[in-house]
């Protein structure tokens, strides 16, 4: 079983919630999320959030931010990233969380609703093997320096945000921003330092790793895709350097090798998720599995 990341699942998701409900996807949200927890100015209609005060998204372009205009509307994606909110009232859905549904001392959720959402059902590829990160409902379990957290971070045109919960601590710290991917991650790892009894920080510096011989680099070598058109990446071999790049582009950025199966490139980590026979099967990038499409060449 390999995990991967899916916007179109959670929209399946909404849909079906709406067909169970018997009512339209917004109304269902408002009556067995918005309203319990007493998120009053929480939508996912836009028509509906543009009536309170609103943050307009923003995108960085080369000559600066701008404002997103106009605005993508489409009901379809709401349940993957459409919900509109503020610090406040997210807040309200962090205290439920980490006190088993209650807040303002009544039980808002049900306690069984925690539950299920706090349920791991696969490791997630990638990152540090000592945190041993596994993929509950649309949550990440991780050990993070030592104390157990459940994150979420997303990005859509004009925002960004994360969200990161102890349940142990009673502690969440919540990030939203209104510029394209930006989720203020230093921020985030203060506010968690200044807030959690964390063990040290391991040495930043990453572990020596044994050099790939060739026939390893070139074993990886082929095409890696998720989406045709939108999340596919090239493998190849450049002399001796191993490299990566989208198909199309003239430029490419070399992977380092930081352990088994791991590598890193311009900012990003990669996974190499290899078969029975220890053939490289998928790539897992930005929690999201590539399957191999192409060998050698």
């Amino acid at each position: 079983m390999i995990y991967s990341y899916s916007n179109p699942g959670y929209a399946l998701a909404g849909f079906i919630l709406g067909a169970a409900a018997g009512k339209q996807y917004a109304e269902a949200m408002d009556e067995m999320l918005f309203e319990p927890l007493g998120m009053r100015r929480s939508a996912v209609r836009p028509m509906l959030a543009m009536t309170y005060p609103i943050a307009q998204a923003h995108d960085t372009t080369a000559t600066g931010p701008r404002v997103v205009r106009p605005f993508p509307d489409d009901a379809r994606f709401w349940p993957n990233g459409g919900v509109f909110t503020s610090v406040h009232d997210f807040s309200r859905f962090a205290l439920a969380f980490v006190n088993g549904g209650k807040v303002d001392g009544k039980q808002a959720l049900a306690r069984a609703v925690i539950v299920r959402l706090s349920k791991p059902h696969l490791p997630r590829p990638g990152g540090v093997a000592e945190d041993e990160a596994k993929v509950a409902y649309g949550l990440v379990e991780r050990l993070h320096r030592g104390v157990r957290v459940f994150q979420h971070g997303g990005s859509r045109l004009g925002s960004g945000s994360v969200v990161r919960m102890a349940p142990e601590h009673r502690f969440a710290v919540i990030i939203l921003a209104n510029r394209t991917g930006s989720f203020l991650p230093k921020t985030l790892e203060k506010a968690t330092e200044l807030c959690l009894p964390l063990r040290r920080e391991a040495d930043p510096g990453r572990k020596a790793t044994r050099p790939l011989t060739r026939g390893e680099k070139e074993r990886l070598v082929g095409r890696y895709v998720n989406h045709p058109d939108e999340l596919t990446v090239e493998i190849f071999m450049d002399g001796d350097a191993l490299m990566i790049r989208r198909p199309g582009e003239k430029t490419a950025a070399p992977l380092v090798a930081n352990g088994e199966g791991l590598f890193s490139f311009g900012g990003q980590e990669l996974a190499v998720i290899f078969g029975p026979e220890g053939t490289p099967t998928y790539v897992h990038l930005g929690g999201r599995a590539l399957k191999r499409s192409g060998g050698r060449r």
